[in-house]
């Protein structure tokens, strides 16, 4: 049975809402200031079921562009899905940390920290996710969508590295991130919009 790009655009929609709600609504103040979890954490706990809802959405997601995507690159495909399965796997595993810093009060500064570090790592797979599917948007013929989610990996796996490096200067690059955010967000209207490109070569 032939996958709705649709289907992969609403996927899509789910992560982008998540994502930016979690980090962006739910978890900016914390780490703001670590000392608000003691106030309550109500919001934090909500910021973790985003990010289990976009984990869960990310799999799903990730298995079906490979659906959709192989025909222009098998093992391209295969590889994208794997990075991007290993970054819904990071997410996932960081809200331990994120509960440690529920639990452990005092260290709650740590706790955010090495989920922040964690969060920006799995980009690092993504990264080349986005530098596979970019690949892959191009082979089908959508150049220009092609290059912008090439060049959000090139954002995402810059931040990665400067996370570990030079977290400093990571707080400086953060706004390169809108790039991306464009690009996904492009990236999932055209899916909902039924993937034209796609659909004209299955005519």
């Amino acid at each position: 049975m032939p996958v709705s790009p649709r289907l992969v655009g609403l996927l899509y929609l789910v992560i982008i809402i998540c994502g930016v709600t979690s980090e962006a609504v739910f978890r900016a103040a914390f780490r703001a200031d670590p000392s608000l979890v003691s106030q309550g954490a109500g919001h934090l706990r909500l910021s973790m079921l985003a990010d289990l809802v976009m984990a869960l959405a990310d799999v799903g997601l990730a298995i079906l562009l490979l659906a959709l995507l192989r025909r222009f690159g098998e093992w391209l495909a295969i590889g994208a899905t794997a990075f991007r399965l290993v970054q819904a796997a990071g997410i996932a595993a960081g809200l331990g940390w994120l509960m440690a810093a529920i639990l452990d009060a005092p260290r709650t500064a740590m706790w955010l920290s090495i989920h922040e570090t964690g969060y920006d790592v799995s980009l690092g797979f993504f990264a080349v996710n986005c530098l596979l599917t970019g690949i892959l948007l191009h082979r089908a013929g959508v150049a220009w969508l092609g290059w912008a989610i090439g060049l959000s990996g090139v954002v995402y796996g810059t931040g990665s590295i400067l996370r570990l490096i030079a977290p400093d200067l990571a707080t400086v690059f953060a706004p390169a991130y809108g790039l991306p955010l464009l690009a996904e967000s492009a990236f999932c209207i055209w899916l909902l919009s039924g993937a034209p490109a796609l659909s004209q070569q299955r005519q």
